[in-house]
């Protein structure tokens, strides 16, 4: 199953696939880590976006991850130069509600909760 995302770049409507087992088996262990999940509040439908930060020690992790959710990234992973860390981001997806469910709290702070 296909769920359009309303994302505008260069004026095409990009497509997003469901999130598959796989990555959402994925998404749960680097969230259990140090990944984070971020809420898109600018917009009327609530979305969650995953968003991974890596020192550059880590430059192999963050393109092996990159490459997995590769259909959910829009661009490269950044490499910031004054912290020395790499990154990169999903687009806001409503597959990734669940997970917020799972890992933030009533505040939007990421907690581990005992359902583990």
């Amino acid at each position: 199953m296909i769920i359009i995302d309303k994302f505008l770049k260069n004026k095409n409507l990009i497509t997003h696939p469901a999130l598959s087992d796989k990555l959402r088996d994925i998404s749960i262990g680097v969230l259990l880590g140090d990944a984070s999940i971020q809420k898109n509040t600018s917009k009327t439908q609530e979305k969650y976006r995953l968003k991974f930060l890596q020192g550059a020690n880590h430059k192999d992790y963050v393109l092996h991850l990159h490459n997995q959710f590769k259909p959910y990234v829009l661009s490269a992973p950044y490499f910031d130069c004054k912290r020395n860390t790499y990154s990169f981001q999903t687009v806001f997806h409503s597959d990734f509600n669940n997970l917020a469910d799972i890992f933030l709290d009533a505040n939007g702070k990421k907690v581990i909760s005992v359902f583990f």
